[in-house]
């Protein structure tokens, strides 16, 4: 592996982001699908150790809501007919959601792969290769959601045993439990993309890319790791970027705010159309950041795949090592 191939990498995907600026589309839509790599995989399992009570309240809250609303809206004929017609609706644009989103992931790998093949990008071929191997990729990121969520809910429930019973011996399983499922989570995040990448570039069966995709990681599960890590060091870095970003925003608000408290009196309307125009350019900020960062990953980890699958790479850290000990 040379010397300068994360960099590299990382150099070619700025690259990449920049000049096919159309791919931000796929971006805004593929993120609802999660970053590839550990990113994803971590933040999973942050929601269920950080706020899962929240988070279930927050479902099991929406179906009570919707039982008051179709309470409220009548017996009538008419509108009953409305209820149906909303649920239809909704179910549709959730459909049509998913479908532009896993398409939307196949693009970008696709993209990528002929930006490595032809040096340039035919976004109707990108779109077509999402689209043809829809299915595919659903059956992927179910699978991989799935595996997520049984991991994650093990990791919790390990959490709730050490909490009710803390003890030396409960703490120490909770840390080796911990630690083997968050591996496991790991190794089938960098699995499902490697599988991703067989339907799309290859045009494999799920089964048979996922076959090939284990051989792979097999091979090259220590390079996967240190790209993860790669990943997760930039996406870190982004996040402290959008808290600052947020701030500046934000301060107009908080300097008319302060004014307000210090004179006695002053201009709310002023204060609230500051806030909610913050609130518009950091959301417009984060749509546009998001979408680009996800075409970033993915251009990244399609990169290395391809490296991977055409001359192999061999891990910096074992050079490292073997630079040490010469």
């Amino acid at each position: 592996m040379k010397e300068s191939l994360y960099v590299e990498a990382t150099e070619r995907a700025w690259h990449f982001v920049w000049r096919h600026k159309v791919l931000w589309l796929f971006g805004i839509f593929a993120a609802f699908l999660g970053q590839f790599g550990m990113v994803d995989f971590l933040s999973k399992v942050g929601i269920i150790r950080g706020g899962a009570d929240r988070y279930f309240g927050a479902f099991f809250g929406g179906f009570g809501r919707l039982g008051k609303f179709a309470a409220t809206v009548g017996s009538t004929f008419s509108s009953q007919l409305l209820l149906v017609f909303l649920a239809i609706l909704l179910l549709a644009l959730l459909t049509l959601l998913i479908f532009t989103a896993v398409s939307a992931q196949g693009s970008l790998i696709h993209s990528v792969f002929q930006a490595e093949k032809k040096n340039k990008v035919d976004v109707g071929r990108a779109w077509a290769a999402g689209t043809a191997n829809f299915w595919r990729l659903f059956i992927l990121n179910f699978l991989r959601k799935a595996s997520f969520v049984f991991i994650s809910v093990s990791v919790g429930l390990f959490a709730v045993n050490a909490l009710a019973r803390p003890s030396v011996t409960s703490s120490i399983i909770f840390i080796l439990s911990f630690s083997a499922l968050a591996v496991l989570g790991l190794m089938v995040s960098f699995l499902f993309f490697y599988a991703a990448a067989y339907v799309i570039i290859g045009k494999f069966s799920v089964l048979t890319a996922l076959g090939r995709a284990y051989k792979l990681f097999s091979g090259h599960w220590l390079v996967s790791f240190e790209i993860g890590l790669v990943v997760l060091v930039l996406n870190l870095f982004l996040g402290l970027i959008t808290a600052l970003v947020f701030a500046l925003l934000l301060l107009p608000a908080i300097l008319i705010w302060f004014a307000i408290v210090v004179v006695g009196g002053g201009n709310y309307f002023a204060l609230a159309s500051v806030f909610m125009a913050a609130l518009i350019f950091f959301t417009m900020y984060l749509m546009l950041v998001g979408a680009g960062f996800t075409v970033f990953t993915s251009y990244i980890w399609t990169y290395a795949f391809l490296k991977m699958e055409k001359h192999g790479l061999k891990s910096k850290v074992l050079d490292w090592l073997h630079s040490w000990k010469k």
